[in-house]
C-alpha cells in the first residue's frame, strides 16, 4: 500500500452506487485520506504532507486507474452494475404511458434493482499478520438495494441519451397532465370561475396543489377552451406584484449602508401595520423574486452606496423621471426627462402634453416593448452575419430604427434563415407574432403570446411579470406626465425658482481662471459648511474647476434659510448631496461634527490633504479638539468676524486664511 491508492481506491469503487460519477468516487475514497496517509508513511525522510498528497486521488485518476486495470481496481463490478441500471431505466421507460408519475417510474427503477441485488456480501480471508486477518469482498456489496429515485435522477442528469429519453417522455405526457390538472380545477371551481379573480383561483387550487400559482391557471384557462369556454379571469395578483415592487424598490432606497435583503424585508414589515398582516412571511427570498421579475428594483444583495437619495427624491420632476427610466431604462429614461424640461422650457404655463412629446413617449415603449419581447423568446445577437440578409432589417425593427415595414411572413422568413437565426418554423411563427403585437403596443395580446410561446420554462412567470410591469407602466404615464407635470403648479413655480440660481458669480469666475491651470485643490478632501443659498451652486462649481473631486467632498448646508432648490441643483449637478440638517442649532453642531469625523475619514483613507471651508469657526474649534495630531494636514478659511477675534487669530497651530475683515467683503457687506 505504500505505492499509491491501490487497495483504498478498490474499495471505494466496489461499494460506489451505479449512480456515482468518477468526481463522487474520489471524493468518498479522499474522506479517508487522513487514514490511509499514515498506512502509507514511509517513514524517516518522509512526511505526513507527502504521504496524504500520494493517497489523495483526483477524478482523472480514477477514470485513468479504472480503464488501465478494470479487474483490480474494481471497475468491472461498477460497470455491471451501471449496465443493471441502464437496462432497468430502458425497460421502464419503454412501458411508460403518458400521463403516468415521474416519481412512480424512478421508484420502480429501484424497486427492480432491489430486487436483484446481493442479499449480503461475502469475504475470503487473504492472509494474516500476527493476530489479525486481513479480509477482501469477494462480491460487492448490496448498494442498489438502497437506491432512491433521486440517485436515479443524478445518473439520467449525467446521461445524454437517457436525458434525451426522459425528455421526450415528459413532452408526451405533458399535455396529457395538463388536461387532468385543467379537469381538476374546474370540478373544484363549477360555476363559480366566472366570478372570481386570478388570485383568488389560484388560492383556492393551491389548497389542493401547492405547485399551483397565476401563471398555471392562466395557461390551462387559455389552453383548454373546450373545458372553460370564454372564461376570462382578472389579473388581480399582476397587478399586486407590481405595486409590492413599487414599495421594496422605495424601502430599497431608504435602507442603512451594509442593510441585507432580510433588513429591507423586516424594515417593511416594521414600517406598516397593514402589510405585515398581508405579507406576514415576507422576506429576502420574496425580495429576490421580485428583483429578478422587475429590473428598475436595485439589484443589491447588500447595500454598499451610502449616498442619500434624501435631498433629489423632492427634486421637482424626480418622480417622474424615476418612473420613466424604472420602466424604459437609464437611457429611454433620461431622454425622455430632457425632452420633458425642454418642452417646459418653451413654455412653462402650458397646462397640455405637447402632442411631439407624446409621440416620443410612445415610441420609446414601443422600443422597450420589442426588445422585452425578443430577450423573452431567446432572439441571440448574432457575432457574424451575411449583412445581405435579413438580419439586419430585423435588429433594425427591434431597435426601433428606420426599417422596411415588417408583416407577419417577412419576420417569419428572416427568423428562419439557415444564414441567420435559423429559427424552427412553428417558433418563427409564434415569435412574429409577438414582435408585432409589441410594435403595436398591443399588451394584452403580447402578453398571451409570450406566456403560451415560454409555458413550461423556468423564466415563464418572470418573464410574463416584466411584460404586466411595462403594460401598466405604459398606462401610467401618460397619467403621470399630465398630473405630476404639466398641470403641477408647484412644480411650475419651481421651475422659475430654478432659474433664479446663478451658474456663475464674477468674483468666483475670476479665481478659477487664474488658478485652473494649476488646480490647488486636486487631491484635497473638502469640507464646505455654507448657507443653503443660490451662491452656493457656483461655489461648488468654481471648487470643482479648480480640481474638486465631489467624491472627497461634504457639504454641510445652513438651514437659516431653507432652499430646496439649490439642494437639488447641487446633488444633480454634482453628485454631491448636501446635508441639511433641521432648523435647530444642537442639530446643525451635530451635523457639523459628524461631518468633520467623515472627512478625516477619507483622510485616513486616500491620504489626501484636508480643507475645511466653515461660516464660522465650530467646525476648526471640533477639529483641533479631536484631532491635535493632524493639524499639519489641514487648511481652514474664516469668512465671519466672530471667527475671526483675537484669540483666534493668535492661535499659530492652525493654518487658517481669513477674509472676514477684507475691504471687499466690508463693503458688499454694507
Amino acid at each position: 500500500g505504500g505505492e499509491g491508492p491501490g487497495f483504498y481506491l478498490r474499495r471505494a469503487i466496489i461499494n460506489a452506487p451505479p449512480h456515482f460519477t468518477p468526481k463522487e468516487i474520489a471524493d468518498e475514497h479522499n474522506r479517508d485520506v487522513e487514514y490511509y496517509a499514515r498506512l502509507m508513511w514511509w517513514g524517516d525522510g518522509d512526511t505526513i504532507e507527502k504521504a496524504k498528497a500520494r493517497a489523495t486521488v483526483t477524478p482523472e485518476q480514477v477514470v485513468d486507474l479504472m480503464n488501465r486495470a478494470p479487474n483490480e481496481t474494481g471497475a468491472k463490478v461498477f460497470a455491471e452494475r451501471q449496465s443493471q441500471l441502464r437496462s432497468a431505466m430502458t425497460d421502464e421507460i419503454a412501458r411508460a404511458k403518458a400521463g403516468d408519475n415521474l416519481y412512480s417510474l424512478l421508484t420502480r427503477v429501484c424497486e427492480r434493482l432491489e430486487k436483484t441485488s446481493i442479499e449480503l456480501p461475502g469475504t475470503k480471508r487473504v492472509g494474516r499478520n500476527r493476530d489479525s486477518d486481513w479480509m477482501l469482498f469477494a462480491a460487492p456489496p448490496p448498494v442498489t438495494a438502497t437506491l432512491t429515485p433521486e440517485d436515479v435522477v443524478r445518473f439520467i442528469q449525467s446521461d445524454p441519451v437517457f436525458s434525451e429519453k426522459l425528455g421526450g417522455l415528459l413532452a408526451t405526457r405533458r399535455d396529457t397532465f395538463d388536461r387532468q390538472l385543467a379537469e381538476k380545477m374546474a370540478k373544484t371551481l363549477g360555476s363559480r370561475a366566472s366570478k372570481m379573480s386570478l388570485s383568488e383561483i389560484t388560492q383556492v387550487m393551491k389548497k389542493q396543489d401547492p405547485s399551483f400559482n397565476d401563471h398555471t391557471v392562466q395557461h390551462l384557462i387559455s389552453s383548454f377552451p373546450d373545458i372553460f369556454g370564454a372564461l376570462k379571469v382578472e389579473r388581480s395578483r399582476v397587478e399586486m406584484n407590481f405595486l409590492l415592487a413599487n414599495q421594496v424598490a422605495d424601502a430599497m432606497g431608504k435602507m442603512f449602508v451594509g442593510a441585507t435583503l432580510d433588513d429591507v424585508a423586516k424594515f417593511m414589515k416594521a414600517q406598516s401595520a397593514d402589510f405585515a398582516a398581508a405579507f406576514p412571511d415576507f422576506a429576502a427570498e420574496d425580495v429576490k423574486l421580485l428583483q429578478a421579475a422587475y429590473p428598475f428594483l436595485p439589484q443589491w444583495d447588500k447595500k454598499v452606496d451610502g449616498g442619500s437619495l434624501a435631498a433629489t427624491q423632492g427634486m421637482p420632476l424626480d418622480g417622474f423621471l424615476r418612473f420613466a427610466t424604472q420602466h424604459l431604462g437609464k437611457d429611454e429614461g433620461a431622454a425622455i426627462g430632457s425632452a420633458v424640461i425642454e418642452a417646459i422650457a418653451k413654455d412653462v404655463d402650458t397646462p397640455e402634453v405637447p402632442a411631439e412629446l407624446e409621440s416620443k413617449l410612445t415610441a420609446a415603449f414601443r422600443r422597450a416593448a420589442l426588445k422585452r419581447t425578443a430577450d423573452a423568446l431567446g432572439i441571440r445577437a448574432l457575432s457574424a452575419y451575411d449583412p445581405n440578409t435579413g438580419y439586419p432589417m430585423l435588429l433594425d425593427f427591434i431597435a426601433g430604427r428606420p426599417a422596411p415595414a415588417m408583416n407577419h411572413a417577412a419576420l417569419v422568413s428572416i427568423l428562419c434563415d439557415p444564414k441567420g437565426l435559423a429559427l424552427p418554423a412553428d417558433r418563427a411563427s409564434v415569435t412574429a407574432t409577438a414582435l408585432l403585437k409589441a410594435d403595436s403596443l398591443d399588451f394584452v395580446g403580447l402578453a398571451d403570446t409570450v406566456s403560451a410561446a415560454l409555458v413550461g420554462k423556468p423564466n415563464a412567470e418572470s418573464e410574463f411579470l416584466k411584460l404586466s410591469n411595462l403594460a401598466l407602466g405604459y398606462e401610467a404615464i401618460h397619467t403621470r406626465l399630465e398630473r405630476d407635470v404639466f398641470r403641477n403648479s408647484e412644480l411650475k413655480a419651481a421651475f422659475k425658482r430654478f432659474a433664479r440660481i446663478p451658474l456663475r458669480l464674477p468674483m468666483i469666475q475670476h479665481v478659477v481662471d487664474k488658478y485652473k491651470e494649476e488646480q490647488p485643490l486636486k487631491d484635497t478632501n473638502v469640507l464646505m459648511v455654507q448657507h443653503m443659498l443660490g451662491q452656493a451652486y457656483p461655489q461648488i462649481g468654481g471648487y470643482k474647476a479648480l480640481g474638486m473631486n465631489p467624491e472627497d467632498a461634504i457639504f454641510v448646508g445652513i438651514p437659516y434659510h431653507k432652499n430646496v432648490e439649490v439642494e437639488q441643483a447641487v446633488a444633480k449637478s454634482f453628485g454631491l448631496v448636501p446635508r441639511v440638517p433641521p432648523r435647530d442649532m444642537q442639530a446643525l453642531y451635530s451635523e457639523i461634527e459628524r461631518s468633520v469625523d467623515d472627512l478625516v475619514k477619507k483622510h485616513q483613507e486616500n491620504g489626501k490633504k484636508m480643507l475645511i471651508v466653515c461660516d464660522g469657526p465650530t467646525a476648526r474649534d471640533y477639529f483641533k479638539k479631536k484631532y491635535p495630531h493632524l493639524l499639519d494636514q489641514a487648511h481652514f478659511t474664516e469668512q465671519t468676524a466672530f471667527g475671526d477675534r483675537p484669540e483666534y487669530r493668535n492661535d499659530t497651530s492652525m493654518h487658517v486664511v481669513s477674509y472676514a475683515r477684507t475691504d471687499l467683503k466690508a463693503k458688499k457687506e454694507a
